[in-house]
This record gives C-alpha cells, structure tokens and sequence, in this order.
C-alpha cells in the first residue's frame, strides 16, 4: 500500500480521492490504487491477468500495516490478518465513485537507469511553488536534471531517451518514496496529447501524472570548462560532507554558509566565524590536486553537503572565481552557487 497512501495522502480534504482503493481479482491478486485528483499510483501483488470480483476504498491508516498479511471479505467490512497472528477489522466504503486514472496513448520505452538517476537528481528539486518548473526533475536525452536555482545536479541515464520532459514533484516523490528499492526496474511511457501525461511503471505497479508546462532552463550552460585559474582536488565526497557537517555544528543558523579553501598542497579547509565570536575549522586531504595557487570559495552549507551526499564516493571538486563550484563524479555532475560576499557571523 505503500505507493498508493503516498498518492493519496496528498489530498485528504477530497472526499472522492481520500483512501485507498483495494481491488481482488480472479486470479488472487490484490492491487491498491491511491490519488490526489491529479495523481495515481498503483500496486499489484499476485498473478495478473484477472477480473476484479471485489472492490473497495478502506482508510489511509491501513497502510502502516507492514509485513505479509491475509484478507476476508465479509459484507462491508475486510479482515486483515498479519503474519504475527494480529487482526484488524476494517469499515470498507463502495469503490463507486472512486477516480478512475487516464489512459496513456504512448507506448511504453525501457529507460536504463531511470531508478536511481531519478533519485539522484531530485535531490536538488526545488519546494518553492513561485516556480513550478523547477518543482520537478527533467529528463533530457541522456540526463535527470533537478535544480533550485541555487543547487542543481545531474545523473546520467544508461541509455538515451528520445524524450525532454519534466516529472511534477508528487510523481518524483511518490516513486522514490513507494519504490525506494527499485534500481534499473524502471519503464516509462509519455503521452504527449492535450493533458501531456507521465507515467512511471516499475514492475509491481505504476504511477501517472500530468508533466509539467513550460520551458526547463538551460542547465547545460551551467557545465563550463574551467578557466586556467581554477583549481581541481579528488576528493572523498563522504568524508567532505561530514567535514562540513561538523564545522557548521557551532552555529544556530538555519541556513549556514562556509568559507572553502582548496590550498596549493591538497588539503581543503571548511571554515565558519560563528555567532557570540564562535569559530569552527574542518579539513581533508586530497586523493589528486591541481591547484597554483590558494582558491577560497563561500557557498552555502547545507547546499553543498546534499550535493556531496548525492554523489559518487569520490568526486573532482572543480573552484574559481565568480563561478560556481562543480562536483564531479562517475555518471554525475553537479553546480553550487557561491555566496557573492562573505558572511558576517555564519548565515546569509
């Protein structure tokens, strides 16, 4: 139940939408439907190919029902057993009426690595609502893109895709979050009629959205060739991110910046002037360097550590000037915005 609660736990006010849709076939199977109006997400266990002989809409609480379970039918309640022998009876409301998802026009197409890129990339996505086509990860030929404006990161697909659409953000977090263990398990079809539809099946189920309008900036500007004063380091991105993470630990701010110096023998200098005259210092050392002369960058913090988090174990850290700072791993590349001037007392 899992995928559907997260599609139907967006729009509990909807009286049509709230809950989750169980339906039992002839063949034993149980699928579970969920939506928000504008988003479906379903899920099926057993064999398919069979009729539906029941159907129901139960509550979304079920759904924190773990582990394999056992269902009985009886009038207009459903029994669940579990596998620790606990029972839950449950009031069952008449599917009729329950929203019924849109057929898709588009063939279906095997997209490689669309799991874990799609993961990736939304790590950077962006919650401001003031602009929605940033609410979303982009799927461009070879890449998924997401971005805030501030931070954006790419991860490369294991094929290209004859396609540039962007996924909305619920349909991004319902398959990350309902699927968080699928890898390359991933097809995709888009239907590009009037209501421009995306959807996402993963083997055991599938979820449908609208795309989202409207024109993906132009990401590919932002990967530039550096200049020749700028200086390279081969990092451990890990033990980075906790450098970062301990340094920003003196201070109450809620959005952190540092002060990031790449020095001329391979050693990187995370550094935060706190507030109440607190000073906080973390460095690593570099695997490989290729730095003349000392670069200083400031960026924000917690910007800076999603996107180390995110990426490959060991990544080239790429600072100059004015620019902003490029991670860079096997399959990913990323971009984080300096701050222009320096912080006073650790926050912008």
């Amino acid at each position: 139940c899992r995928p559907a609660a997260a599609a139907a736990a967006r729009r509990k006010a909807d009286p049509a939408a709230r809950g989750i849709l169980i339906e039992i076939t002839s063949t034993g199977a149980v699928r579970a439907t969920g939506s928000d109006l504008l988003l479906w997400a379903s899920e099926e266990i057993g064999i398919e190919g069979g009729e539906v002989i029941w159907a129901g809409v139960i509550p979304l609480t079920v759904a924190a029902i773990s582990g394999a379970v056992s269902l009985e039918v009886d009038g207009p309640t459903l029994k669940i057993t579990t596998e620790d022998g606990g029972d839950y009876i449950i009031d069952v409301r008449p599917a009729d009426g329950f929203p019924i998802a849109p057929e898709l026009g588009g063939a279906w197409t095997e997209v490689v690595g669309l799991g874990p890129s799609l993961r990736t990339a939304s790590k950077a996505m962006s919650a401001d609502r003031a602009a929605p086509i940033l609410c979303g990860v982009l799927l461009d030929g070879t890449d998924m893109v997401g971005s805030d404006g501030t931070v954006m990161i790419t991860s490369a697909l294991g094929a290209e895709v004859e396609a540039s659409v962007v996924l909305p953000s619920t349909l991004v977090e319902v398959i990350t979050a309902g699927w968080p263990g699928l890898g390359d398990g991933f097809v995709m079809a888009i239907d590009r009629g009037e209501d421009h539809l995306v959807a996402i099946h993963t083997g055991t189920g599938w979820a449908v959205a609208g795309a989202v309008d409207g024109e993906y900036p132009p990401w590919t500007d932002l990967l530039t060739a550096p200049s020749e004063g700028s200086g390279t380091a081969l990092v451990n991105a890990r033990s980075l991110a906790e450098a970062v993470a301990k340094t920003i630990l003196i201070t109450e701010s809620a959005e952190p910046v540092v002060r990031l110096t790449m020095t001329d023998t391979g050693s990187i200098w995370i550094e935060l002037d706190g507030e109440e005259g607190r000073a906080s210092s973390h460095h690593i050392e570099a695997v490989d360097h290729d730095v003349t002369n000392d670069i200083v960058a400031i960026v924000p913090a917690g910007k800076f550590r999603t996107v180390l988090e995110a990426a490959p174990e060991v990544v080239w850290i790429t600072i100059e000037e004015g620019r902003p700072i490029r991670v860079t791993g096997d399959g990913f590349d990323a971009v984080v915005s300096q701050i222009i001037s320096e912080p006073e007392v650790g926050s912008k």
